[in-house]
């Protein structure tokens, strides 16, 4: 996982995501003193996105090809998010929907895609680690959005900190662009490589212990 195309941008977009973006959402209808169930409403109407992507990432997939389906697809998506801060009392609350079901739906078909693709890709051999790594980078990046978040909001104001924050959630499609706009399709079968497959043969009487150092070296 540590060469060829996109690798490095999936990860890296991943985290770029989930750290501006975990904490900020709610924080659009609360800036404009909704009651709590109206707060519940939008955010479970936005959330509808999601359900329209999981749906339609198998499809975009196989037409726009797995690689542009990532970067094409957050690149158009993402910047609906700009829409949040503009939330306001009456019809804008409708605005805080758009900007929030757009992105949500851009996020699952990236999901849909680069996991399935990860699962089809990784040797069984290394695929826990590698799911392990991408939770890393992905739910360790949340509690840094909530600080960052956090204390923008305390320095400048909600709604200036809200602009901040999704202005630098589109370095993730950005980063896909540029790891993957020559890219019709990730990859589908990696060749055999030695960095996964030891030399049982020159273990010897160490054994798993051998082969553990030396596929972790």
């Amino acid at each position: 996982m540590r060469s060829g195309p996109g690798r490095g941008g999936i990860a890296s977009a991943t985290g770029s995501w989930w750290c501006d973006t975990s904490s900020v959402r709610p924080a659009g209808p609360r800036s404009v003193h909704l009651q709590p169930g109206a707060v519940g409403l939008l955010l479970a109407a936005g959330s509808l996105g999601s359900v329209i992507g999981a749906l339609t990432a198998r499809a975009l997939g196989r037409r726009l090809g797995t690689a542009r389906a990532l970067w094409l697809v957050s690149t158009l998506t993402a910047p609906f998010g700009l829409l949040i801060p503009l939330t306001g009392p009456g019809w804008r609350q409708l605005v805080f929907v758009a900007g929030t079901a757009v992105p949500m739906a851009g996020i699952l078909v990236y999901n849909v895609t680069a996991v399935a693709w990860r699962q089809a890709y990784c040797p069984p051999q290394i695929l826990g680690r590698v799911v392990a790594s991408m939770r890393f980078v992905l739910f360790g990046t949340i509690p840094l959005g909530a600080l960052l978040g956090g204390a923008l909001a305390t320095a400048i104001g909600v709604r200036d900190a809200l602009w901040l924050l999704l202005a630098g959630n589109l370095s993730a499609p950005a980063v896909l662009a540029g790891s993957l706009r020559r890219t019709r399709d990730l990859p589908e079968h990696r060749p055999l490589a030695s960095w996964w497959m030891p030399d049982r043969a020159g273990c010897g009487a160490e054994g798993p212990t051998c082969m553990w150092r030396t596929m972790v070296a």
